[in-house]
C-alpha cells in the first residue's frame, strides 16, 4: 500500500515541477511591450510649437481685447447721453453728462438741474455720483484714455477730422447740457462747431497717459443743436 501511494504522489510531483518551467519558457517567448510616454526630443518640439503658436496669437488676442474694451466705453457714453437727453424730455428739466478722468479711469455723471435754479457743479470735491466706465470689463486704470473737445486747449489737444481738437487729459468742465426739450443749451451750443460735440474712447500709447493710439479710437458725437446723436 505504501508503494501504491508513492506512486500516485509523484507523478503530482513531477506535474507541478513541470509547470513553472513551462510558464518560464513561454515567458521568455513574449514580445518586448514598448514603453509608455513621450522621448525627451518630442516634448521640446511640442513646446516650441506651443511657444510659436503662443507668440503668433498674442498680438491678435491683445487687439481683440482692447478693441473690446473701448466699444464698451464708447457704448456707455452713448447711452449716458442718450439717458440725460430722455430725461430731460420726460422731466422738463435741463439734464447734464459731464465726464472726467479721475486716477487714470474715465468716469461719467448724469444728473438734473434742481427746480430752484440751483448750479450743481460735479467737479467741485466730495461730489458723489460719478461712475467709472467699462465696469462691465473691469477695465483698470490707464487702460482706455477718454478725450472730448469740451474745454479744450488748443496747444495740447490732439486734432480729429482736420480742425476739430479731442483733448485726453481731464481738464475744466467737460459736460453736455440738454434742455427740456432735449436740444443743446446756449451752454453746449458754443462748443458745436464744426464736427459737433466730441466724446472719444482709446487705447493710450505704450508708456504714456495722454497719447491715444489712432486706430483704436471710437467716438460718440453730438452733430446738431436739436442734440443728434
Amino acid at each position: 500500500m505504501l508503494s501504491s501511494a508513492l506512486s500516485k504522489i509523484l507523478p503530482q510531483t513531477k506535474l507541478a515541477s513541470a509547470t513553472p518551467k513551462s510558464k518560464l519558457s513561454q515567458r521568455k517567448h513574449l514580445p518586448p511591450q514598448p514603453q509608455a510616454g513621450f522621448t525627451l526630443i518630442e516634448v521640446i518640439v511640442v513646446v516650441l510649437m506651443i511657444g510659436i503658436l503662443a507668440a503668433i496669437a498674442a498680438p491678435s488676442w491683445t487687439t481683440f481685447v482692447n478693441r473690446r474694451r473701448v466699444a464698451a466705453v464708447n457704448d456707455e457714453i452713448l447711452r449716458a447721453l442718450q439717458e440725460a437727453q430722455s430725461k430731460a424730455k420726460k422731466t422738463k428739466l435741463e439734464y447734464s453728462v459731464s465726464f472726467r478722468t479721475e486716477d487714470d479711469s474715465p468716469q461719467v455723471v448724469i444728473y438734473p438741474r434742481v427746480p430752484d435754479n440751483t448750479v450743481i457743479n460735479p467737479y467741485n470735491p466730495g461730489f458723489n455720483g460719478w461712475q467709472n466706465l467699462g465696469k462691465e470689463l473691469e477695465i483698470k486704470p490707464g487702460q482706455v484714455l477718454l478725450g472730448t473737445n469740451l474745454n479744450t486747449n488748443p496747444d495740447t489737444a490732439n486734432q480729429i477730422n482736420g480742425d476739430e481738437k479731442v483733448e485726453y487729459t481731464s481738464r475744466g468742465n467737460q459736460t453736455i447740457t440738454f434742455d427740456s426739450l432735449g436740444a443743446l443749451t446756449s451752454i453746449s451750443e458754443p462748443n458745436l462747431g464744426t464736427n459737433g460735440l466730441i466724446i472719444t474712447a482709446a487705447i493710450p500709447q505704450p508708456g504714456t497717459t495722454n497719447t491715444a493710439i489712432d486706430s483704436s479710437r471710437k467716438c460718440v458725437r453730438v452733430t446738431t443743436i436739436l442734440g443728434s446723436l
